[in-house]
């Protein structure tokens, strides 16, 4: 198994109450709920590949950048049970938007935006990153 590594930014905010998560459609989180969010692409800055991500995969406008937290979790088997050897690294940050969310259906490895909330979702359907964030930003809580 090779070993591969993985960059991205995320933003964590709330509406109505509850934190705003995708259902992923393909990858090691595939059909886990994780943080909106990805890789910077060429000469982007970290803000502006959140404000584009967020924009692609949740329709909503980046307003405001509250704190940031720097993460490096190691994955060792994919959401299906494969081993795989992951280290996943980036910034969390949490965020105010614009808008309200919808999904815009245009991205393969997202298949749905969804609030997340304990009386209908259980933890075992967080992704790695989603726990971790969890972990930093106590705040958000699992209302």
């Amino acid at each position: 198994m090779d070993a591969t590594t993985h960059f991205g930014v995320y933003g964590l905010w709330k509406q109505d109450g509850q934190m705003v998560l995708i259902r992923k459609s393909r990858g090691p989180y595939a059909s886990l709920l994780d943080l909106p969010g990805g890789s910077p692409e060429i000469n982007e800055t970290e803000d502006q590949t959140l404000a584009r991500e967020l924009e692609e995969e949740c329709g909503v406008l980046l307003d405001s950048i509250h704190r940031q937290e720097r993460f490096t979790i190691h994955v060792d088997h994919s959401s299906t049970g494969e081993a795989i050897d992951l280290t996943h690294s980036g910034l969390i940050k949490s965020v105010n938007v614009f808008g309200r969310i919808r999904h815009l259906g245009a991205f393969a490895d997202v298949a749905s935006v969804e609030l997340f909330d304990t009386s209908h979702h259980s933890l075992e359907e967080l992704s790695p990153l989603v726990l971790e964030a969890m972990c930093r930003f106590p705040e958000f809580g699992f209302a």
